[in-house]
């Protein structure tokens, strides 16, 4: 799955503002899977926020790279990672 997918992967979750935090939460038939939340930390949830169906790898990057004061090399790998952690959760 990539970035392009990344958008799509967003309509099977709901995701709440707790606190600081942000929470998904899995939908199954539309219906909240409860027992298997994910909280979101600060990297995470900035790109859940702003993956959109126009939004691209690059963009992704270098708005991590402003928003976290980090270099391109690190951006890449905490994207790469976090889209790879999103398409290991199974809602089946």
């Amino acid at each position: 799955m990539g970035i392009q997918d990344l958008n799509f992967k967003k309509e099977q979750f709901a995701a709440r503002k707790v606190g600081e935090e942000l929470v998904l939460v899995p939908l199954k038939n539309n219906i909240a899977q409860m027992t298997e939340m994910f909280t979101l930390n600060p990297v995470a949830a900035f790109i859940w926020e702003n993956i959109n169906d126009q939004t691209t790898e690059v963009d992704l990057v270098q708005n991590i790279v402003e928003e976290f004061d980090v270099d391109i090399q690190t951006a890449k790998e905490d994207l790469m990672q976090f889209v790879s952690e999103i398409n290991s959760i199974n809602i089946g």
